[in-house]
C-alpha cells in the first residue's frame, strides 16, 4: 500500500476500509522501521510532499518521552508546557500552541505516537496516570487524526475503528538498493555487490536482511569482516561484533588513536557490566527511558568491582558516559548520572539485557541472579516485553558452546 493512500476510503476489503479513517494502527516487529516511517511522514510533510492537502499541523510524540511526563501543575495548560519543554520543540511551537491544535482545531491536523508498546504496561496498570488520561482523552478528541505505531502485541483498546496495517519490512528489491547506495557512499561498490550476493544466497541473512535496521547493521559490520563471514552469524552474533566495533570505535576515540579493530568485550568488563545491568533493571521495571536512579543502581556494583586504579579517568560514570552508548545524556563531568537516557534502540537494551541474564546462568545456583533468571524462563517467558529477549538467551548461550568457551553447554542445563 502507498503511503499516500493510507487515509483514503475504499482501501481493502473490509467494512472499516470502505470509510475515511480517523484512527491508524501501525504494527511492525523489533527494527522493521516503525519510528523511520514516522520520521519520513513528518519530513515529507514539512516538505509539501505529503497529506498538505488534508493536515495543516502535524505533530509526532515519541511515546516513551514522555512515560513519566507529571507536570506541576494538573491543569491543562500546566500539561501542554510540560509536554513542549519535554520534547525540546522550537520556540514558535509552545504548550499554547499544542493546546490550541488539539483541543480547539483538531480536526485540522494529525497526531502521530510512535511506540505505544512501550507505554503499554503502565496504560493497562495505571489508569489514573497522567499519560493514561490524555491517551484516552485524544482518541476521544472529535474529529482529531490519530496514527499510532507499535510492536504487534501490544494492542490500545480505545481507537475507534482503527485502520489496521503491518509493517513487513523490506523487498528483495529494497535490500539491493540500500546496500548499493550505502557501498556507493563508502566508495566500495564491490565490497556492497558481495554483500548483496551473499544476502541473496544465504537463507538466514535474508530473512535478517528484510529488517531495517538489521541491513544497517550488516552494512556497517561489513567493513570490517567479509560477507561470506556474516553468513555464519545468529541475530546474537551479530549483535555482539556490532557492541565489539561499537566499543573499540569509542575507545579509541577517547584515547587519541587510529585503530578501531574490533576487540572482545572482555576487554571493557566493568562497562559491559553497567550496560547489561542497567539493561535488565530497564526491562524489569518496563520503563523504556532509564531514569538517574536506575543508572545509579546498575554503576554501584561497577564502581566496587572494578577500581579506579586502571581506568584513566576521574569516575567509572566518565568513563561509561564517554562510551557513548546511552542516548539522552547531556555533555558532563559529573560523577553520578543526572539524566534520562535510553540505548539507541530498544533492540540493544533487549540483547544487553539478556547478556546479564546468559551470564547469571552461570554463577552458582544459590546465587540470587542465578534464581532471578530461572524464574524469568519459568514464570515470564511468555510476557510480551520478553520475546526479543529471550531468544538473544538463547543465541548467546548456543554461540557460547559453538566456539568453545562453554563446550559442555553448562548454561543451558
Amino acid at each position: 500500500i502507498a503511503l499516500e493512500a493510507i487515509w483514503e476510503a475504499n482501501l481493502g476489503n473490509t467494512a472499516s476500509d470502505a470509510q475515511v479513517p480517523q484512527h491508524i494502527r501501525i504494527t511492525g516487529e523489533a527494527g522493521h522501521g516503525k519510528t523511520t516511517l514516522t520520521q519520513r511522514i513528518a519530513y515529507q510533510w514539512s516538505q509539501k510532499k505529503l497529506w498538505n492537502d488534508r493536515f495543516t499541523w502535524l505533530l509526532v510524540i515519541p511515546l516513551r518521552d514522555i512515560r513519566d511526563l507529571a507536570p506541576a501543575s494538573p491543569s491543562p495548560a500546566g500539561w501542554y508546557a510540560a509536554l513542549a519543554q519535554r520534547m525540546k520543540l522550537p520556540i514558535s511551537i509552545s504548550g499554547t500552541t499544542l493546546q490550541q491544535w488539539l483541543t480547539h482545531r483538531p480536526a485540522e491536523g494529525l497526531l502521530i505516537l510512535d511506540g505505544y508498546d512501550e507505554v503499554a504496561d503502565l496504560v493497562d496498570q495505571q489508569p489514573n496516570s497522567p499519560i493514561t488520561q490524555w491517551l484516552q482523552q485524544r482518541v476521544q478528541t472529535d474529529g482529531l487524526s490519530l496514527l499510532l505505531t507499535s510492536r504487534p502485541h501490544a494492542a490500545f483498546t480505545g481507537l475507534h475503528q482503527p485502520r489496521e496495517l503491518h509493517v513487513v519490512g523490506f523487498s528483495q528489491e529494497d535490500i539491493t538498493r540500500y546496500v548499493r547506495h550505502y557501498f556507493a557512499d563508502k566508495k566500495m561498490p564491490q565490497r556492497g555487490a558481495a554483500l548483496c550476493k551473499q544476502l541473496a544466497q544465504n537463507p538466514g541473512l535474508h530473512a535478517l536482511s528484510r529488517v531495517p535496521l538489521y541491513v544497517r547493521l550488516l552494512c556497517l559490520l561489513s567493513h570490517s569482516h567479509k560477507p561470506t563471514t556474516l553468513a555464519s552469524w545468529n541475530l546474537a552474533q551479530l549483535y555482539t561484533e556490532l557492541m565489539k566495533q561499537f566499543f573499540a570505535y569509542a575507545t579509541a576515540k577517547r584515547e587519541g588513536k587510529s585503530d578501531d579493530a574490533p576487540t572482545p568485550l572482555t576487554d571493557h568488563p566493568m562497562e559491559a557490566a553497567f550496560f547489561a545491568r542497567l539493561a535488565w533493571l530497564g526491562m524489569e521495571s518496563g520503563a523504556p527511558k532509564l531514569s538517574p536512579a536506575l543508572q545509579s543502581t546498575a554503576l554501584k556494583p561497577c564502581q566496587k568491582d572494578y577500581p579506579l586504579d586502571n581506568i584513566n579517568t576521574r569516575t567509572h560514570w566518565e568513563r561509561v558516559q564517554g562510551m557513548g552508548l546511552l542516548q539522552g545524556l547531556t555533555p558532563a563531568s559529573a560523577a553520578q548520572p543526572q539524566d534520562h537516557g535510553y540505548f539507541p534502540h530498544l533492540t540493544f537494551q533487549e540483547w544487553w539485557a539478556a547478556c546479564y541474564l546468559a551470564d547469571s546462568l552461570y554463577l552458582p545456583a544459590s546465587h540470587s541472579r542465578h534464581r532471578l533468571v530461572r524464574q524469568v524462563l519459568a514464570e515470564a517467558r511468555h510476557a510480551p516485553r520478553y520475546q526479543v529477549m529471550l531468544p538473544f538467551i538463547a543465541g548467546l548461550l548456543y554461540n557460547r558452546c559453538r566456539e568453545g568457551s562453554d563446550p559442555k553447554g553448562t548454561g543451558l542445563r
